[in-house]
């Protein structure tokens, strides 16, 4: 199993690869990536701001039961609403460790700038206004 892998910080070529020995028959724990699908019900009506706060989720599983990614489907979340690491259904053999409490996702309110009232342009002195000019 790939265990990590160091990249060029310029051209991005794979410079090393470190692999990891696994049993098939003993649980690993490993960082799977978050993938949120769709669009959010709260972003597409109502104008709402998408936020992902997990990028990955700390699972347990044998090797032969891990996932590449994770996707979950966002297109229910509505303006206030929170997706937390519980309610993300894993695939079958799969745990989560991740803190069930942690917010994966969340639709919040649009920021709206306030406007305030628009500042008087400064009054130009000309001499129509029997005012000489300096």
């Amino acid at each position: 199993m790939i265990q990590e892998v160091q990249h060029h910080p310029v051209n991005g070529e794979v410079l090393h690869v470190d692999f990891r020995a696994v049993s098939a028959t003993s649980k690993i724990e490993v960082e799977i990536p978050l993938e949120a699908v769709g669009e959010a019900k709260g972003v597409k009506a109502g104008g709402g701001l998408f936020e992902q706060s997990l990028r990955v989720l700390l699972v347990e599983c044998l090797p032969q039961h891990l996932p590449e990614i994770i996707q979950v489907d966002v297109t229910a979340l509505d303006i206030g609403d929170t997706y937390h690491v519980r309610d993300v259904v894993l695939p079958e053999g799969v745990r989560s460790i991740t803190d069930s409490e942690l917010a994966v996702f969340r639709v919040s309110e649009p920021v709206v700038p306030q406007t305030s009232e628009p500042t008087p342009s400064p009054e130009l002195v000309t001499k129509e206004k029997g005012r000489g000019l300096l």
